[in-house]
């Protein structure tokens, strides 16, 4: 980000991206793969100046996404955080078998 975060920055920022897939396209025309392309299309669209009007609208006008507002809706979410180790950290239960 462009200013960077302050370095004693400790949140989340998240900006919500839809991708719409029907399920015969899932299944007969390209599977999981075309769901990839579609998900790197999105997230590519986003720029430094589209996120910045995201966040500048939601300071104007906060709005809390609800738990209740995802029942029973066909949503699947994933995320990412690159920066995880996986494979390092020890929750108590012992290091991950797999991930």
């Amino acid at each position: 980000m462009v200013p960077p975060l302050a370095e004693d920055y400790f949140g989340n920022a998240l900006l919500i991206g839809d991708v719409t897939i029907k399920a015969g396209e899932l299944v007969l025309e390209g599977g999981i793969g075309k769901t990839a392309s579609e998900m790197n299309k999105m997230i590519s669209s986003y720029s430094e100046d589209n996120i910045k009007s995201h966040y500048e609208s939601w300071v104007r006008s906060p709005k809390l996404l609800s738990i209740g507002s995802l029942v029973n809706s066909n949503v699947l979410a994933t995320s990412s955080s690159l920066s995880f180790d996986f494979y390092g950290n020890d929750f108590g239960w012992g290091k991950p078998v797999a991930v």
